[in-house]
């Protein structure tokens, strides 16, 4: 059981930042940052599979969120000079925390690139320092989305270090948020992109990869926005079947606590999927045009025997 898990682990590693195939560059690479960056927040999404056989557990955070407050959050800033980044979580929920400034010199595996559809390509760094608090190396995986230049995703995990029996991927968004004062006070506009995430059954012994097309639809006037995920694969042990659709009702664009962001908070509903405080979805508008949006969701079913969690992106 326990092997099995590990090789659809393995499976889903490989895919995070992009489902479709990579390449990878023999001679790793660090990522070699043109631009510097301040300290930003980001949006982190945290699942727990199967945790000691329990339901798996889902949890999200984003910029506005008054735990980022008390625990910090997800933060990350770039040196275009050194090419070095500095990344730190530490909320209630991520598995497990970061602290590092990371440099070139850390790079284990990349520049990998990874293509699939519905926007989300990228290339792919993955890399690795040693945590003495725990006495375990961490690897962190920086991936650059190839049409999301305003954007900078991530992933990390437990698997190198484990409190428990559980597995706990984190995945995070940061990038160039749009503030809330710069967005339109008329007019309409569409986004799309696409989502890719994970999702466990309870006392299953693989783990889902979920891919599938994103789209939104924006009120300037009203500040509104709607949207829904589409068109959602699910590979499982080889397997792959279609997803439930998603959907975002109508839900407030606001400005976050954190930095006056445009950003949103929406429920994330579905066949099988109905209101409940663990169907959620939370995004940022980015760049300077509000040319994109980023965000992570989560979802739990119905018979709370199943939970996901992953990220999207759309563009104009």
């Amino acid at each position: 059981m326990k092997q099995a898990f590990l090789i659809s682990l393995f499976i889903i590693l490989t895919a995070c930042g992009g489902g479709g195939g990579g390449s990878v560059n023999v001679n790793p690479t660090g990522y070699d940052f043109t631009t510097t960056r301040s300290l930003t927040r980001g949006m982190v999404s945290v699942i727990d599979f199967n945790s000691l056989g329990q339901t798996p557990d889902v949890h999200s955070e984003e910029v506005a969120f008054t735990s980022e407050k008390l625990y910090g959050g997800f933060n990350f800033s770039q040196n275009a000079s050194t090419d070095a980044f500095s990344v730190a979580s530490d909320t209630l929920y991520s598995a497990t925390d970061l602290n590092a400034t990371i440099t070139s010199s850390h790079i284990t595996s990349g520049p990998t690139s990874v293509t699939t559809a519905n926007t989300l390509s990228s290339t792919n760094y993955t890399y690795g320092y040693y945590d003495s608090s725990i006495g375990q190396n961490i690897y962190v995986q920086l991936i650059i989305p190839t049409n999301y230049p305003n954007q900078t995703w991530f992933y990390w995990d437990n698997d190198n270090y484990r409190g428990s029996n559980a597995l706990v991927s984190n995945i995070a968004i940061s990038g160039t948020f749009t503030p809330f004062a710069s967005i339109p006070s008329s007019g309409t506009a569409t986004y799309t992109g696409g989502m890719e995430g994970f999702y466990n059954l309870q006392n299953d012994a693989y783990v889902s990869v979920l891919n599938g097309a994103a789209s939104f639809s924006v009120n300037w006037a009203t500040n509104k926005i709607s949207g829904s995920f589409s068109s959602i694969t699910e590979t499982k042990n080889g397997a792959v079947t279609s997803f439930n659709n998603l959907t975002m009702p109508e839900t407030d664009i606001v400005s976050s606590t954190y930095g006056s962001y445009a950003s949103f908070n929406g429920d994330l509903t579905g066949t099988g999927f109905t209101y409940n405080p663990y169907n959620n979805i939370e995004g940022t508008f980015m760049g300077s045009s509000y040319e994109s949006i980023g965000g992570v969701w989560e979802i739990q079913n119905n018979g709370a025997t199943g939970a996901g969690a992953g990220y999207f992106a759309v563009k104009k």
